[in-house]
């Protein structure tokens, strides 16, 4: 078993300072479990104490206890991007190329241009 766990293991290590997420499941009756946030934070890096415990604190509320914590159940913490900022939002999306009057009845790959990203998507057409 040791073997089959040392070939995935990844040794993480976070500084002080950094933002991180505490793994804290939480299961409420009625609730679907799988559905429920898993991790909290963000959580700020206070101190190293081991190799495997940090003393973290809540970056929003400085002033309460720091709590010990194993760093398999920390990840690392990133700010959520508003995805309306990203690119405005386009009621009419057109393929960069005008499409053949005449195409053959199969699947074909077509590059959309959505907020500058190409994307191909598979678009059956007929004769």
């Amino acid at each position: 078993m040791k073997k089959n766990y040392d070939k995935k293991h990844m040794e993480r290590s976070y500084e002080p300072g950094e933002l991180v997420a505490v793994w804290t499941p939480i299961r409420k009756i009625g609730k679907c479990e799988k559905l429920l946030r898993k991790y909290s934070g963000p959580f700020r890096i206070l101190k190293k104490l081991s190799n495997v415990n940090y003393l973290i604190e809540p970056k929003d509320n400085p002033g309460q206890d720091p709590l010990i914590v194993h760093v398999s159940r920390l990840k690392p913490y990133f700010e959520r991007i508003d995805e309306t900022s990203l690119c405005p939002v386009q009621s009419d999306v057109r393929c960069q190329e005008p499409l053949p009057e005449r195409m053959p009845s199969r699947l074909e790959a077509v590059n959309l241009n959505i907020c500058g990203w190409g994307i191909w998507r598979l678009v059956s057409y007929e004769v």
